[in-house]
Parts: structure tokens; sequence; C-alpha cells
């Protein structure tokens, strides 16, 4: 069905145009409301009206206080200034960190500092605030691998007067404590709180400095001190969106998205996907311009962002773009020289919860995409390059998108894990021009299809996705009969029907989703896809056990009692940006709420059950125990329905959602 359109885009992407322009992207410090952010829109601009567009760049308040969905902007923060020096002992006098020559040095919101000989004390990475106590802290800067002990406590309670960190996120499997001892990785001070600088080193010079103070502890030495000169301003500023477009023969869009921000370099994250997407811009503009392809029925537009809050705050803004955009991509990280970074290009699907038929068309794409490989009698052909088809995890534009509330469903192509993600060696040599080419050729193919997708195109929309829907339940039938064998949940009638019932819903609701594109009637494809599920759920019925109903703690029988009788109903728009709205409560329910999801998981979030996805499914008819019953199955599983019901009384507290009961409305 894209044979020819892929073969075209093909042959005029420019991997290496691409990867030019993330290398004039990239020596821009692209903090999200910032100088260097608008640096580089600008330049993106300029690089677009070159090629012939007709860019534009939106500014809106960056004020700390606009509220943009459930969104609140921040401020905007600059430095001109950073440096940070060990002084004492004389003998290993050096300078530490200078915001001249990585920007990365000086953490964000920093802000500004005369300290002169500051003693230097060591936290150690299993303290707690009572341990604090017992430290010398006032005047003293900390060197601490925990940002918020160090902010909330060393500094706001017991009068420390800055910090450095050397904190450097693993990546599992792929980057382990000990790798990249010499780069610094990103990190930020946070806006709230009493004012302080802070400085980012990289391990080798964190693990220097703990020796340094241990070896001095040990002599009855005083501790080491240093100096650190900050310059920096926070104040109202404004956020930056770029648009630019091919119009369509109707007022009907799909978007590009891709974010713009992040400290230098940031060359793959996320310059990357900005080149990227520029690139494609211009390949599909080539394109029609020589007649090889007509003029789309839709308009593509891409939009380059500041991460989260540039998608909020376009949409929020522009709600008549909400209404044109039927469909849209996100390009984050795509442009990884997978041997140098270790990762692999994913095509990760929109949430279950959006139903749409694109999740499908994009794989299609991705799996056709030219393979250089072939077997050695040359009979076939295969990949030289890793990549995957991966289920929704969010964390990025396509997230604020996809929301049903919004209802663009967008997946996003990235390349994950990354070696060398958010540090200072996100460089211009990580970045692969057939990475590029890849990416953008995909979403490039993804884009002009749906833009100029009709009768015939849809019909082919319907059986492809009618024809996965049917291999996702032979599959679930497969899991189900040899777990029956092999002993497990999955090898009973209970999870089969459970299963197959979510597939077929998610199902008919991709199939009614091609109404968008085209005008067909989806009746008798849902309905085939119904008769299909019952006739295979039936065919291996005699060969499951039936399944107990698991046996559940008294707390969980009440959770799921309460559940059934709660239908929360969302009062925003866009998925919920929940940290600045928690300021909203008392500290009281405050740290409640924080110490009852710590408790759970140890983190955040429980598990792969992040609140977003739940509010994905939270339509208004849904009782807690239904949205229960979908995340089970997004996420293999997964289930807490006492943490589902704390949730939505979270957001009813804040005023976010309200509470109905099953056939009556409740406030």
């Amino acid at each position: 069905m894209f044979t020819d359109l892929m073969n075209a885009v093909w042959n005029e992407y420019k991997g290496q145009a691409a990867k030019n322009i993330v290398e004039r992207i990239a020596p821009f410090h692209r903090l999200q409301a910032s100088p260097g952010y608008r640096g580089a829109a600008a330049l993106c601009r300029d690089i677009l009206k070159d090629l012939g567009f007709r860019p534009r760049i939106h500014s809106y308040p960056a004020d700390g206080k606009t509220a943009y969905w459930s969104f609140i902007a921040g401020r905007e923060w600059w430095a001109t200034e950073g440096t940070l020096h060990l002084v004492e002992p004389e003998e290993k006098a050096r300078k530490l960190a200078d915001w001249d020559d990585f920007k990365m040095s000086l953490m964000s919101g920093s802000s500004n500092a005369d300290v002169e000989a500051a003693p230097l004390v060591v936290i150690p990475d299993e303290a707690t605030e009572a341990d604090l106590k017992r430290m010398k802290l006032k005047g003293a800067v900390v060197l601490t691998r925990n940002h918020g002990l160090a902010r909330n406590a060393a500094i706001g309670t017991f009068g420390a007067v800055g910090l450095i960190s050397d904190a450097f996120r693993r990546l599992w499997h792929i980057r382990e404590t000990g790798d990249l001892t010499s780069a610094i990785h990103v990190g930020g001070i946070g806006g709230r709180g009493p004012k302080a600088f802070g400085f980012k080193v990289s391990p080798r010079e964190g693990m220097h400095l703990r020796k340094l103070a241990a070896e001095r502890a040990q002599k009855g030495l005083p501790p080491p001190r240093v100096s650190a000169r900050v310059r920096a301003k926070t104040t109202t500023g404004t956020y930056q969106v770029l648009t630019a477009d091919i119009p369509g023969r109707t007022r009907e869009q799909v978007l590009v998205l891709a974010h713009l921000c992040h400290p230098q370099w940031s060359a793959n994250d996320n310059a990357s996907g900005c080149a990227a997407s520029i690139e494609l811009l211009r390949t599909l503009k080539a394109l029609i311009d020589r007649g090889v392809l007509p003029k789309p029925k839709r308009g593509i537009k891409i939009m380059l962002v500041p991460e989260y809050a540039g998608s909020y705050i376009y949409l929020a803004r522009n709600p008549a773009e909400v209404k044109r955009s039927i469909a849209g991509i996100n390009l984050d990280m795509v442009g990884e020289n997978q041997d140098l970074c270790k990762t692999s290009f994913l095509f990760e699907r929109p949430p279950a919860a959006a139903g749409s038929f694109v999740s499908d068309l994009g794989e299609a794409i991705q799996w056709a995409l030219p393979q250089k490989g072939t077997t050695p009698s040359s009979t076939d052909r295969f990949p030289l390059f890793r990549q995957a088809t991966v289920a929704f995890s969010g964390w990025s534009d396509h997230d604020v998108l996809s929301d049903p509330t919004v209802g663009i469903p967008a997946p996003m192509l990235i390349q994950w894990p990354d070696l060398f993600y958010h540090t200072t060696d996100d460089t211009i040599d990580k970045v692969d021009p057939d990475s590029l080419k890849r990416a953008g050729s995909l979403a490039a193919v993804y884009c002009y299809f749906i833009a100029n997708a009709g009768r015939r195109e849809g019909e082919w929309l319907a059986a492809h996705t009618l024809g996965r829907f049917k291999e996702r339940i032979v599959g679930a039938v497969k899991t189900a009969a040899k777990a029956a064998v092999t002993g497990g949940d999955q090898g009973t009638q209970r999870w089969l029907d459970a299963r197959v019932d979510y597939l077929v819903h998610v199902g008919s609701r991709s199939l009614d989703s091609i109404k968008t594109v085209a005008r067909i009637d989806m009746g008798p494809a849902k309905d085939e896809l119904t008769a299909f599920g019952e006739r295979e759920v039936e065919a291996v019925r005699p060969c499951l056990p039936k399944g107990r109903k698991p046996r559940k703690r008294k707390a969980e029988r009440e959770a799921e009692e309460k559940a059934a009788r709660m239908i929360p109903v969302r009062l925003y728009q866009g998925p919920l940006a929940l940290g600045r709205q928690l300021r909203k409560l008392s500290k009281k329910k405050r740290d409640a709420w924080n110490a009852f999801t710590k408790d759970k998981v140890g983190g955040a979030f429980p598990l792969k059950m992040t609140p977003r996805t739940a509010q994905f499914w939270a339509d208004g008819t849904r009782t807690i125990l239904e949205i229960a019953d979908c995340l089970e199955q997004d996420t293999d599983g997964e289930r807490d329905v006492e943490y589902l019901v704390r949730y939505f009384e979270l957001l009813r507290d804040l005023k976010l959602a309200r509470i109905e009961r099953p056939g009556k409305p409740d406030a």
C-alpha cells in the first residue's frame, strides 16, 4: 500500500543533511525558557525559511503562575557565570567546574553566590534528615547524590549554602556504576525552597573529593574548602514553540513533534529529533514540488517545543489546532549510532486507551523500511540495526497528544536506552546519518500516508488493523493453551476471557478511528472481530480449567468494593501535571500522599501503572474497578486497586475530578 511512497521518501531523505542541522543546534544551551532556547528556535526558523517554508515562532508567558490546562508555567532562568574551585588544602587546589567550559556543570535554578573557602561536607548516600542534625552544615557546601535531601534539609533547615552533586543515573544493562566516569550528568536544583546554588561534577571528580574529605577526617584535619561564584537570574520570560507546515487541501492536519530543549550539547536528545523533523518536511515538500507526490488532502505540521511544556501550552492556547489534528508522531532521540550508544530503534505505540489505527500503521511502516542485510545467497533481506515495537510508556510529548481528552493519537520514535543519555557525552560524534534517515523516513511515510488517506487507504487500514487484532487474539489463545499445560493464571478460562474481551474492545475502537480518514462503515469489521474472538475462545475452552477467583486480603476486597462504586470524572484536559498541583494541598496531606506512594514501591508511581495511564481510561463512564481491569491488561497483570482509589480521591481533593456513583451523579 505504501511501497511507492516509501521508495520515493527513502531516495529523497538526506540523513547527512539532518546531521548537519543537529551540529548547528547542539551548541545552544537550550533550557526551556531561556535565551539559549530562543537562539536555537531562531536558528531552526531561519533554516526552514531557507528551505522555502513560512515558519512561525509562538511565544507564551513563563511567569511561574499562568496555567495551560493542568500545567503551571515555570519561570525563565539563565546564568552568565558559574565557577567552583577547591581552595584548601592548597597542594590540591584546582578548578572543579566552570559554566563557560560545560554549561551542564552549573545546576539550572541556581542563585547568585559569592562563597569564599566554605567547608566541604560529604553527605553519605544512606543519610537521613536525622543524620544531618549531627553534621556541621551551617555555611558549608555539601557533596551529595541526593538533591532533595540537600536542598530541603541540608540547605533549607541546617544552613548549608550550596551543593555539589556527582549523582549519575544508572541505565540497566548498558550503564552501570563506574561507566562514563569523566562525564557530567544533567541536574537541576529546583525552583522551591531557599535560594541556593548547585554544581554538577563527574563521578571521578566526586570520588576524588570524597576520598580527600575522608583522608582529612581520618587524620583529624579540617574538611576541604571550596569557593564558588555564580551569576544567574530567575525572571519572567517566554516559552517558544516553532511551527512550520505543508498545507493540505483541507483544514485537517497531522502533527510532527520534537522537543528542542535540553542543555548543551544534547545532540541526540533531542537536536536529532528536531533535525529529523525539519528534513522530513523538506523531503515531502521536494517530492510534492516535483510532482512525485500530489498535494495531500490534509496538512503536515512540525512543532518544535520545550518538552511537555510546549505541547501543553500550544494546544491549550490553540484549541482549533486540537480539533484539526487527526494524528501525530513524536521524534525523540532518533539519531543514535547504535554501536556507540548501545541502543535500539523503537516504535512506541500510543496508549491502548487511545484506540487508534496509527499504532498498527506505524509498526507496518517500521518493518517495511529498506533492509541492507542479505543472506549468503541473497535470497532474503534483514536489518543490520536493532529495532523493536514496544507498548506505550510515555514520558515525552506523545503523552500529551495521545490523552483521549486531547484526542490526537501519536506514537513515538526513539532510540533507547542510550549510554550517553543526559550527559555531557551526548555529542555530535554519537549521531549517525543512517539512523536519522531511518527515523525521518518512517515518520515522513507515516505522516503523508495519513495526510493523503482516502477510501482506498481506509479499506486497507481496516483490513490490516482487523488482521493484526486477530493475530493478537490467536496469540492469547496460544498463551492460554500453553499455560494450561505448564501451569499459571494465564492458562485459565477466566484469564483468556478477560484478555480477549480487552483485545476486542481496543480493536473495535481502533477500527472506529479509521473513520477520521475515510467514511467507511466499520460495523461489519467490528462484528467480525467480535465473532472471531468468540470462536477462538470457544474452540479452546474445553482444554482450560475455569480458574479460581484469586484469594484477596480484607483490605483488597474492601478497596475493590469501594472502587466498584466510584466513577471518576476528569475536570481537566490533557494528562495531569501533578507535581505543581500537589502544592495546593496542606503539608500534612502532601506528606501523607508522598509516604503512601513511597510505601507502595519506593518511588512516585507503582510499577508500570502510572497515574497518566489510569487517567487515559477514566472516560467518565468506567468505575475505578473497571479502570483497574484495563490497566491489568495494559501491564500484563499488575493491579493495585487501593492505589487507584487513593489517586482519584486525591484528584477530587485537588478539585481536578469529581466522583460519581454508577447511575447517580455525586459531587
